[in-house]
């Protein structure tokens, strides 16, 4: 008994530390992130906009105006909305803003992703030809400048952009300040140190740019609940990467509550359970056969679990420690606790997180609590299709 529970101490330790070691090598490389070029040369390529929204009527004009204000000429984008199986207003809102919106009925293919290959089917028909595709959520706002440093950033036709993606509201309540803190890591510091690396970032759902030579080739061919993370290994496995832009900007809100944010959480969740069993498999192979360090990050990135049960098997191997035999071992969690420590607390100073993100980290163990037992559900009980999240207005 002693023997295996020493095993299963330096076994839980091995995975913990080379999990953390990997999310300490992106966190040192952050600071190697080069500045992105500057080209001196006005607006030059024009940009379909494309926003899919289902029952987005209380959140839809937000975005709008947001697009409408952009630092861009209006002859150079043009804004497209699908209002998908939509019960609202959605479609009146969008067109009262100017949007040119697509109606889409279908009870059988449901989600983004199908609504994102009918609307570029749709402006194919229309026969206007765009340097470039990008893709908002109906409850985002985008950064004034965005469609100019993607202008100035876009320069090659395989490789794709993603931009920054942030919470709106961090300080309307404890979720959605976690929810800005999680965001920090995973959509900001850990690309950064990927740019550097040269390793690919992945596609994080919103403010994603296509240059139109992979829209022709590749259209849009992901439809499980995490279709942004699938879409981007599909690109990968064709050799086309995606490159972290941190100059371009969107935000969305999120729940403020944590309990509120459970569906979203569990679609999350159960998405990223699907990508690992459906994708990591290929990429190794992929990664074996043609030698590719790129793909093979890919494969350790979406291997690594979230931060919460890093942090939960951590404590775990503290308490192991304590016991009779594993005398002498407290500096193993120990060590990996101030990796992930260091971890989280270079993302939120890099990012500068306002005080409400700080505050929220008191809330940390009770919420890891709550995010393993989602984890749990989610792998017991994945849902099978998109539930859409209740959206919270505030004034902004």
């Amino acid at each position: 008994m002693h023997l295996a529970i020493e095993g299963l101490f330096w076994i839980l330790a091995a995975l913990l530390a080379g999990a953390a070691g990997y999310l300490l090598l992106l966190t040192a490389a952050s600071f190697r992130a080069m500045p992105r070029p500057r080209r001196e040369a006005g607006p030059a390529k024009r940009f379909a906009v494309m926003a899919p929204a289902h029952n987005e009527e209380e959140t839809i004009a937000g975005l709008l105006d947001s697009l409408a204000g952009l630092d861009y000429p209006s002859s150079h984008y043009s804004v497209f909305v699908v209002a998908d199986n939509c019960t609202d207003a959605t479609a009146a809102v969008a067109r009262a803003r100017g949007a040119r919106v697509y109606e889409r009925a279908d009870r059988e293919q449901r989600g983004k992703g199908y609504a994102l290959r009918w609307l570029l089917e749709r402006i194919a028909e229309t026969g206007e030809k765009y340097d470039a595709f990008v893709i908002f959520d109906a409850d985002s706002r985008v950064d004034p400048a965005f469609l100019r440093v993607m202008d100035e950033t876009l320069a090659r036709e395989d490789e794709v952009l993603q931009a920054h993606y942030s919470v709106l509201n961090p300080g309307e309540g404890i979720g959605a300040a976690i929810r800005f803190a999680a965001l920090a890591l995973v959509n900001y510091l850990r690309p950064l140190g990927k740019n550097a690396l040269g390793c690919s970032t992945g596609l994080k759902g919103n403010g994603m740019c296509f240059p139109a030579a992979v829209i022709r080739r590749h259209g849009w061919a992901a439809y499980s609940l995490a279709e942004d993370a699938e879409h981007g290994v599909l690109l990968l496995l064709d050799g086309i990467r995606t490159r972290f832009v941190p100059e371009a900007c969107v935000w969305a809100e999120m729940p403020p509550g944590v309990r509120e944010s459970r569906s979203q959480n569990l679609r999350w969740e159960a998405g990223r359970l699907l990508v690992v069993r459906k994708w990591v498999p290929q990429l190794l192979r992929h990664a074996v056969r043609h030698r590719d360090l790129v793909a093979l990050e890919a494969a350790i990135d979406l291997l690594v679990p979230p931060l919460s049960a890093l942090v939960a098997g951590t404590l775990l191997l503290a308490l192991m420690a304590l016991l009779p035999g594993l005398g002498g071992t407290w500096w193993v969690p120990t060590g990996i606790g101030v990796a992930l420590g260091g971890h989280v607390l270079v993302g939120l100073i890099r990012i500068k997180a306002p005080r409400s993100v700080w505050r929220s980290l008191l809330y940390a163990p009770g919420y890891c609590a709550w995010k393993l037992a989602l984890y749990a559900s989610a792998t017991a009980r994945a849902p099978s299709e998109w539930v859409r999240t209740r959206r919270f207005s505030a004034s902004r």
